[in-house]
């Protein structure tokens, strides 16, 4: 009984995996400094078609720095900001933002400091 689960368990996930998806997720991006390299991941991913690949499609506000992102994804208008900078981030937690780091943009910069 339990490899007949195991059988009928493997064969759901291999259609599931298998169906296309109905239609790409809208995920919105607020994006510091069109045109830097650092931040040009988006548009990049976005115009090769490796976001697509996986259902996602990127809508991107382009801001004039990192605080102004930060703005925008505390008023709702974006699901995420990138490249906003450490200095802006911990800064707007420490008052009590409700925002959460999930990732590194980039790791050392021994020459900033």
């Amino acid at each position: 009984m339990r490899r007949l689960t195991t059988i009928l368990l493997g064969c759901a996930l291999l259609v599931g995996a298998a169906a296309p998806a109905i239609a790409e997720d809208v995920l919105k991006l607020a994006v510091p400094q069109r045109g830097a390299w650092d931040t040009g991941i988006e548009e990049l991913g976005q115009r090769s078609g490796i976001f697509a690949r996986h259902g996602l499609r990127l809508e991107i506000l382009y801001t004039s720095a990192g605080p102004e992102s930060i703005q925008a994804l505390i008023a709702g208008s974006v699901d995420i900001a990138t490249a906003s900078g450490a200095n802006a981030a911990f800064g707007t937690y420490a008052k009590g933002a409700p925002i959460r780091i999930i990732g590194s943009e980039i790791i050392g910069s021994p020459d900033l400091y």
